[in-house]
C-alpha cells in the first residue's frame, strides 16, 4: 500500500493509463494501424552472456530466488487483449487507497465513458463534484451522459433514471434539450476562452466516444486557441502549460497516424513549433526541428 500511495506510482499509473486510451481509440478510430501493431514483431532485446550457474548453499536452503523478466520490453503489455480494462487495473489499488486524487477520478472517468459504464461513471463524477464541482472534467462526462441518453440503445430503467437526474442537476440545457451538443460545446469553450485545462476537457467531450473514420481535426484545432495570443490578447503561455496542450495534442494524433506530430503535415503542428520557436526555443522537444 505504500508503494501504490507514492506519487511516483500515481503519475506512473496515469502514464500508463493515458497509453491504454490512446492505444483503445487508436483500434477504433484506425483499426488498419492497431492491426498492424499488433501483428508487427517486437525488437528482440540484446542477448546478454549467461553466467555459470551457481550452486545452491546448504546453508542457506530458504534463501530467495532471483526473478528473471521475461518480457523486458513490456510487449505483452501492448499486446492487450481489453485496454480499457487493462487501464482499470492499474487504477484500482488507488481506489482502494481512497486518496482523493481528482487525476484518478478523471481518469477512471475517461475509461468508463467508452466502457459505458454509466453508473460508475455518474458515481465518479459524483465525487468528484463533492470536492471540486468546478472541475472541467466533468464537461466531457455530461456530454456523453446525454449522448448515451438519446442513443438508440436501450438502456435499463434505473440507469436512465440516473442520468436524467445527473443531467437535471448539472446540465439541465441538456436535460431539457434546449440546445444541441454542438452549441452547449461553443457555449463551454467560449465562456472559458484559452484556459489550457477547459480546452483538454473539451477536447475529450469530442473524442470520449470514437468511431472509425473519425476526424479529429476540431479537437485539434481547440487546442491552438491560447496559441494565437494576439487575437486572444491573453498573456503568453507558461512552459508547463504549453507543454500540457503539446502532449494532449501529439496524443491525440497518436490516436489516428503512427508519423510523429511534430514532423507530420499538421497545421496544428505547425502552430505549436511556431509558438515554441517564439517562446521556448530551449524546449528539447522542438530543438531539432
Amino acid at each position: 500500500d505504500r508503494v501504490y500511495a507514492l506519487p511516483g506510482y500515481v503519475d506512473a499509473a496515469l502514464a500508463a493509463v493515458e497509453c491504454y486510451l490512446v492505444l483503445y481509440d487508436r483500434s477504433i478510430r484506425r483499426p488498419d494501424l492497431a492491426k498492424a501493431d499488433s501483428t508487427s514483431q517486437p525488437a528482440k532485446p540484446a542477448q546478454v552472456p549467461k553466467e555459470a550457474p551457481q550452486k545452491k548453499s546448504k546453508d542457506a536452503p530458504g534463501a530467495a530466488k532471483v526473478k528473471v523478466d521475461t518480457d523486458p520490453l513490456g510487449d505483452k503489455y501492448v499486446r492487450s487483449k481489453d485496454y480499457l480494462a487493462d487501464a482499470l487495473q492499474l487504477l484500482k489499488p488507488l481506489f482502494e487507497l481512497k486518496l482523493q486524487d481528482d487525476r484518478v477520478d478523471q481518469a477512471a472517468l475517461r475509461i468508463y465513458n467508452r466502457q459505458k459504464q454509466h453508473l460508475k461513471a455518474i458515481d465518479t463524477l459524483n465525487a468528484l463534484v463533492a470536492r471540486n464541482d468546478a472541475n472541467p472534467w466533468l464537461y466531457p462526462c455530461l456530454v456523453h451522459l446525454q449522448r448515451a441518453a438519446t442513443s438508440p440503445d436501450d438502456l435499463p430503467e434505473a440507469t436512465q433514471t440516473a442520468i436524467v437526474k445527473v443531467l437535471h442537476d448539472h446540465a439541465p440545457q441538456l436535460s431539457n434539450r434546449e440546445i444541441s451538443l454542438e452549441a452547449y460545446l461553443a457555449e463551454f469553450v467560449n465562456e472559458h476562452g484559452t484556459s489550457v485545462p477547459h480546452l483538454q476537457a473539451a477536447a475529450e467531450a469530442i473524442l470520449a466516444m470514437p468511431t472509425e473514420g473519425q476526424d479529429i481535426t476540431p479537437a485539434l484545432e481547440l487546442l491552438t486557441r491560447p496559441l494565437v495570443t494576439e487575437s486572444t490578447g491573453r498573456q503568453p503561455l507558461s512552459l508547463s502549460e504549453f507543454m500540457t496542450l503539446y502532449r494532449t495534442a501529439d496524443t491525440l494524433h497518436a490516436t489516428v497516424a503512427s508519423d510523429n506530430f511534430l514532423k507530420s503535415n499538421e497545421p496544428v503542428a505547425q502552430h505549436f513549433i511556431s509558438y515554441a520557436s517564439q517562446h521556448f526555443p530551449l524546449a528539447s522537444e522542438f530543438k531539432q526541428l
